[in-house]
């Protein structure tokens, strides 16, 4: 299923690389590739990621607030080490036969 990714919010996909979502200023997506865990450093971008067969819709420009959940993998039993994973997805949105809820 799809899910509601909140933009400015990195997601850690392995020791030596992240992404983040952002909205440019024509309030478009912004796709962003980091070679480092924590979305700092250079990084490869993709403009108006949700134009050119892209499966997704950008909300920029909205007003309000949404709830976000971050899920987060660690290395070692227990939480304990590194992340080596961690993704936040929108609360309270479905997004075809997903929904993440706060109860």
């Amino acid at each position: 299923g799809a899910y509601g990714y909140p933009t400015d919010s990195c997601v850690v996909l392995g020791d030596t690389s992240s992404q983040e979502f952002t909205c440019a200023d024509d309030d478009t997506i912004t796709y962003n590739l980091y070679s480092t865990n924590d979305c700092s450093g250079d990084a490869t971008t993709l403009e108006d990621y949700c134009s050119g067969g892209t499966v997704c819709t950008g909300y920029c420009g909205q007003t309000g607030t949404c709830g976000v959940v971050t899920l987060s993998s660690y290395t070692e039993a227990n939480c304990g080490g590194d992340v080596a994973y961690e993704q936040s997805i929108i609360t309270d949105y479905c997004g075809g036969l997903a929904k993440f809820e706060c109860n």
